[in-house]
């Protein structure tokens, strides 16, 4: 669960980072302080999506949101 734990706490600091349009992420993880400069916003949003990817597998659920469309025609 600590890996878990701290999966969650570097998503929100990627997540905090992109909202505020900051391109250095800094993430305190079991007392090791880690920096990252990203180059590009893709870059950081890659991380968020390979981070969330990281945490729906240690959940056991698919990496990918699953949607459900329903498509009907006519009146419904």
């Amino acid at each position: 669960m600590a890996d878990l734990e701290a999966l969650r706490q570097r998503l929100a600091d990627l997540r905090e980072a992109h909202a505020s349009g900051a391109k250095r992420v800094k993430t305190a993880t079991n007392g090791v302080v880690e920096e990252v400069e990203f180059q590009t916003t893709s870059d950081l949003e890659r991380a968020i999506a390979n981070v969330e990817a990281q945490i729906a597998a240690a959940e056991g659920r698919p990496a990918g949101k699953i949607v459900h469309l329903r498509n009907t025609r006519g009146w419904s």
